[in-house]
């Protein structure tokens, strides 16, 4: 699958562009049919490069500075609109640079769910 098709259809989605808006999008970049296994194939890559990213190694530490936050998003589940927390932890490493430490969906922003965010994110 094109890497390029994968990321197009995977911010249309995330930017909440309608599967009918979508499949013309696609089709003016040339693509006449867009299959639903295509479409798990894609959504299969990309859950695999989330995985990989909030796994990957700290490797450009020590961080001077850690920040860490939540972010409320709407998402449907079981077809209703529910707020999920998007605990967010953002480090300064050794030459200066922000990086994103780790990303995960919690129930709540609470004392449990950060904990939980930086156990995971340490082992």
């Amino acid at each position: 699958m094109w890497p390029f098709l994968t990321s197009v259809v995977a911010t249309c989605y995330l930017l909440g562009v309608s599967t009918r808006r979508m499949e013309r999008l696609v089709e003016s970049l040339g693509v006449t049919r867009l299959s639903k296994s295509q479409v798990s194939e894609m959504a299969k890559e990309l859950d695999e490069a989330v995985e990989a990213f909030r796994t990957r190694p700290l490797d450009a530490g020590p961080y001077t500075f850690v920040a860490a936050d939540a972010l409320v998003l709407k998402v449907r589940e079981a077809g209703r609109v529910v707020g999920v927390h998007t605990l967010i932890a953002t480090g300064v490493n050794a030459e200066g640079y922000r990086e994103i430490l780790g990303v995960a969906v919690s129930s709540a922003e609470d004392g449990a769910g950060w904990l939980a965010f930086f156990r995971r994110r340490l082992s």
